[in-house]
């Protein structure tokens, strides 16, 4: 466990808490009592990129309908792709980052978003999906998609997002999901045994 929690200290970009491993434990046996409803769908996804030149564009829009199918066929208006370009951005590897999942124990479930790796998960893609109130729309959307299919990926948040329009920076974005992803399926066995601890526990108990 040690050796798994050291993990967090190597990944500076995410700020992530030192707290993080230590609250762990105490964040398993949290639980949900409500669970969201049906989600609207995102109409519109405006990408952005603050870091572009006087001379590249700023943002472009990009409708759901197109998201889907460049994650399923890598297929971009020709806009898209130019920003894109202007953005240092490989289409190729943002088409994979948007299927990068994150798979739920089911002793977990919506569960997961109560516990501290959870919790830094949406702190973590809040920044990434942009919106009025992000934080509940974000939740809204993540339990949408663990009640779906018990995993978590970019496209399943976009889709499952409950407003009309979202903003996405492509500066960092595949760079820090890339690494949201690979700490939290790191740590993920670390969570799932304390859970079935304190479940092996509360049955001796009874």
């Amino acid at each position: 466990m040690i050796n798994r929690l050291s993990l967090l200290r190597r990944l500076p970009v995410l700020k992530v808490s030192h707290r993080l491993g230590q609250s762990l434990l105490l964040g398993a046996g949290a639980s949900l009592l409500v669970a969201g409803g049906n989600a609207q769908a995102v109409e519109t996804i405006r990408l952005i990129n603050n870091a572009a030149s006087s001379t590249a564009p700023a943002e472009v829009t990009w409708s759901l309908a197109e998201v889907k199918e460049f994650v399923r066929t890598g297929g971009l208006r020709q806009p898209i792709r130019d920003f894109l370009g202007s953005s240092r951005q490989d289409p190729g590897i943002l088409q994979r980052a948007f299927t990068k999942e994150v798979v739920i124990p089911e002793n977990l479930g919506i569960d997961f978003l109560e516990t501290a790796l959870g919790q830094f998960m949406v702190s973590q893609i809040t920044s990434l999906v942009q919106s009025a109130d992000p934080v509940p729309n974000l939740r809204t959307a993540l339990r949408a998609s663990i009640q779906d299919d018990r995993s978590i990926s970019l496209i399943e948040v976009i889709e499952n997002y409950p407003t009309e329009v979202i903003t996405m920076d492509i500066t960092g974005l595949v760079r820090t999901y890339d690494s949201v992803v690979a700490v939290v399926n790191r740590l993920m066995p670390v969570l799932q045994s304390a859970r079935e601890t304190l479940q092996g526990v509360v049955c001796r108990c009874e």
